[in-house]
């Protein structure tokens, strides 16, 4: 018992690693979780350590300021009413949207809006008999997302 954790992210470079903690929304066949040596546990970094030692994710972060709080040495901490991050993603790191945002800010009432785009190639053409496309088109109704064809 405690031999073993479990990290997100690509071999040799973890994005988040769980040790003797419960992992949320934790998805067996996923293949971006690896089993691993308690030795290799990265020590616990804090927000700012994380966003700045993280690949960074391409788009925009916009902040709603809202009253600041004063604490008890007199100084003014901001807080925020809401934040949304919103852009671009590299589907090589789709993996991150959950642990560098979902993950986190579970309990602040996240709401997610997605836009998926898939385009036909030469190579793996879109049509009502391929299987990408039905699995899109019934996965879609399933969670009661639109979709949309041109």
């Amino acid at each position: 018992q405690g031999e073993f954790a479990v990290a997100a992210g690509e071999a040799d470079n973890f994005n988040k690693t769980w040790y003797k903690e419960t992992i949320s929304y934790f998805d067996v066949s996923d293949p971006n979780y690896w089993i691993i040596h308690k030795s290799l546990v990265q020590p616990q970094e804090s927000p700012a350590d994380y966003s700045s030692s993280q690949t960074p994710l391409a788009g925009t972060a916009k902040i709603n300021e809202g009253a600041g709080r004063k604490d008890s040495d007199q100084t003014v901490e901001k807080s925020f009413k809401t934040i949304t991050i919103s852009g671009a993603v590299d589907v090589a790191n789709y993996h991150q949207i959950f642990t560098s945002f979902i993950q986190p800010l579970i309990e602040n009432k996240v709401e997610i809006n997605i836009k998926i785009t898939g385009k036909s190639t030469s190579v793996k053409p879109l049509s009502e008999s391929s299987t990408a496309y039905k699995i899109a088109k019934e996965s879609a109704k399933q969670l009661g997302l639109g979709f949309e064809e041109e």
